[in-house]
């Protein structure tokens, strides 16, 4: 348990513009649980999972600035060698500000390992997982930004994979898909 909070509470170290702060966290070994504590930043606003139920494309030059504020996060955590493990739509938040704040880095796939099942929420994409690459670490990351991306472009999730780019996509984010 020490090593498990010692590993998160590193996590308490971490400061940039378009990550959800946590401030405090506390691991509490019971008879038939480990309980974790943790005090993050509240964000008011929104999530994109809320903006992907709305059933309506992204306008590009949004989608563009969620882009740039999510590489920029993202490229922090692994500069710092957090690896999110689960990004979807549903830990990416949208300020009052119109600003993405990405939350749950490296937390709930973390703490699913360490209980040796996984009870959290997963992802949003549905693949068959026999039909999936193996994407993991900062490669999967990577992955999963390309796919919530292109999920807010057409205003709807990727369910099918192979993954198809729609040809009326703007060149640069074509190119930045791909």
């Amino acid at each position: 348990i020490r090593g498990v909070e010692s590993e998160l509470n590193s996590l308490l170290k971490l400061s940039h513009p378009h990550l959800v702060h946590y401030h405090a966290l506390s691991c509490t070994e019971r008879d038939d649980c480990l309980v974790v504590d943790l005090l993050a930043e509240h964000v008011p606003g929104s999530s994109l999972a809320q903006v992907l139920s709305g059933g309506a494309p992204v306008p590009v030059d949004q989608l563009r600035r969620h882009a740039v504020q999510l590489v920029s996060a993202l490229d922090y955590l692994h500069a710092n060698s957090v690896v999110h493990k689960q990004l979807n739509p549903s830990c990416v938040l949208l300020d009052s500000q119109g600003d993405v704040r990405l939350a749950d880095y490296s937390l709930a796939k973390r703490l699913a390992d360490v209980c040796k099942e996984d009870i959290f929420e997963q992802g949003h994409v549905r693949f068959s997982e026999d039909a999936l690459p193996a994407r993991f670490g900062k490669k999967g990351d990577v992955w999963s930004l390309g796919l919530l991306l292109l999920a807010l472009a057409q205003g709807r999730e990727v369910e099918e994979y192979p993954v198809t780019l729609p040809s009326n996509l703007p060149t640069d984010l074509h190119d930045f898909l791909n």
